[in-house]
């Protein structure tokens, strides 16, 4: 694991876990603009910025999305944290709202309790409640990621030839 700091170790670490026989490496990075932040987005074949869903989060993802843009990324706004209410309409406002900066994607993570319970025993949700809803909408949210990256594979397959 690395540390945040240590943005220079990025590509020989990818590139050994490659030869490893890898093919999937996840980098969750802190919400901050950083070497290493910045490392970990330009290695990325598709970068997720998770948001809840208030203005606030909205306002502060957007330097991210700019970078991201700037860098010609692929990357998506997941809405986060969001509501099981329904009624509620603020996770459609914000959805709305994001996807004029970019994409978004269709499943937002509800604000769920089995996040937390997992979380506290060092599980993923779709470890400590396989058929909750919580797992659903992360394996949603996973399905729609592959999708994304074996659509970018086969272009830059179609580049390459």
């Amino acid at each position: 694991m690395l540390d945040h700091n240590q943005a220079g170790a990025l590509t020989p670490t990818l590139g050994k876990l490659q030869k490893a026989g890898y093919t999937l490496v996840i980098i969750d990075t802190p919400g901050i603009d950083s070497h290493g932040t910045r490392g970990a987005m330009q290695a990325a074949d598709l970068c997720l910025i998770p948001v809840r869903p208030s203005e606030a989060d909205v306002k502060a993802t957007m330097p991210t999305v700019s970078a991201l843009h700037a860098m010609g990324k692929q990357f998506a706004l997941v809405v986060n944290q969001a509501s099981t209410n329904r009624q509620a309409r603020i996770t459609s406002a914000v959805t709305t709202r994001l996807s004029t900066s970019g994409a978004v994607v269709p499943v937002p993570i509800a604000q769920r309790i089995d996040h937390q319970y997992a979380y506290a025993l060092g599980q993923g949700v779709s470890e400590y409640a396989p058929e909750g809803k919580a797992a659903e909408e992360v394996a949603d949210l996973w399905s729609w990621c592959r999708k994304q990256l074996e659509v970018n594979h086969g272009q830059q397959t179609k580049r390459r030839a």
